[in-house]
């Protein structure tokens, strides 16, 4: 099994945010971060948790 390097996170845009682990950079593109409390991840940009089959789709 290999790898896939992604572009970095633009760390100005996407700072860490109190309460949530990342943010995270999906292949897709789409940077998320995860809610340990809620157990979603959390799109900063449309500010909306996904169901687990969006998040699925950003793999």
């Amino acid at each position: 099994m290999g790898y896939t390097i992604l572009q970095p996170i633009d760390t100005k845009r996407y700072t860490p945010m109190e309460g949530m682990e990342g943010p995270y950079m999906q292949r897709s593109g789409k940077v998320l971060y995860y809610d340990p409390v809620e157990g979603k991840y959390y799109d900063r940009d449309t500010d909306m948790y996904l169901e687990t089959s969006e998040w699925e789709e950003h793999q």
